[in-house]
Formats: C-alpha cells, sequence, structure tokens
C-alpha cells in the first residue's frame, strides 16, 4: 500500500508544482493525492514531475484542475452538484468529472474522490450542529431537532437521486 500526501496540506502555500512535488519528497513521500483547489498550470507542473519519475499520483480530489472564475456560493470542493435539479447545473458537474477523470488517466491514478451532490437543507443543520458544539448532542432537544431534520431530508432526497 502507498502512503500519499494530500496537495491541501502546500498546495495552499504555493502555485508552483514543482514546489509541491519537492516539498512532498523532502517529507519523505513518493506519492501525492491531487486536491481540488490546484490550478490547472500546477496540475500540468505536477504532471510533469510525474512524467519525469519523481512522484506518483494515488487519487484525484474532484474536480481537479479547480475550476477557476466562479461566484457560486455552493459548498466546496464542488461547485456543481451532479445530482442538481437545475440541468445546467447538473450538465457542468459531469463535464467537470469527466475532465478530472480525463486528468487522472494521464496520472494514471488509482482513484478519484468525487462527491455526488447534497441535499440542500438550510436552517436545521445548522442548529444541529451549534447545540452540538455545546455539547448538547443526546439531549432530548437534540434528537427532537435531528429526527424533524432527518424526515425532511429523506422526503427531499428522491427529487436528487
Amino acid at each position: 500500500m502507498t502512503l500519499a500526501l494530500s496537495t491541501v496540506w502546500g498546495g495552499k502555500n504555493t502555485e508552483d508544482g514543482h514546489q509541491i512535488v519537492a516539498e512532498a519528497k523532502e517529507l519523505g513521500f513518493d506519492a501525492i493525492e491531487l486536491h481540488h483547489s490546484l490550478k490547472a498550470t500546477t496540475v500540468k507542473q505536477i504532471l510533469d514531475q510525474k512524467e519525469r519519475g519523481s512522484i506518483q499520483i494515488t487519487s484525484l480530489h474532484s474536480f481537479c484542475p479547480a475550476v477557476q472564475g466562479l461566484k457560486t456560493g455552493k459548498p466546496s470542493p464542488e461547485p456543481f452538484s451532479l445530482c442538481s435539479l437545475d440541468t445546467y447545473e447538473r450538465r457542468s458537474a459531469l463535464k467537470y468529472a469527466i475532465n478530472t477523470i480525463n486528468f487522472a488517466r494521464l496520472f494514471q491514478a488509482q482513484a478519484i474522490i468525487l462527491h455526488c451532490g447534497w441535499v440542500v437543507m438550510a436552517g436545521l443543520a445548522g442548529d444541529l450542529e451549534k447545540m452540538y458544539r455545546r455539547g448538547e448532542k443526546g439531549t432530548d432537544r437534540y434528537l427532537k431537532l435531528k429526527s424533524e431534520f432527518l424526515n425532511k431530508r429523506r422526503k427531499k432526497i428522491s427529487r436528487h437521486l
């Protein structure tokens, strides 16, 4: 089994793919995972290093390279959902997922981390998180709110499948 370092570790400090590879090697890693925040130029620099035999790529975290220039306000790492009810968004998600698959093929990666989507649940999720952080997990109030949340989510799920 190969142990790989995610480029999320060093990729936020630099956009230089050669530096990312050098730092991973310095830390004793012979393999890395390409994170979804990497720009296309950085990914191409890392591909150059891979082709020279400097590093192995075990996996890509979709969408990789990163989708640039969008202000969608959607959750990271993917600005588009494969299960969106919006046709344009779903097609965009498919386009970028296929792009990630093509890059994975170039890198001879063994895996892709792909988020298949999410069900939009405004309000209750945040309330549950706040209660959890306050140590209220397991209280009657928390369990009731969690049950309401799960019931509402169950009703929405089928539209996204």
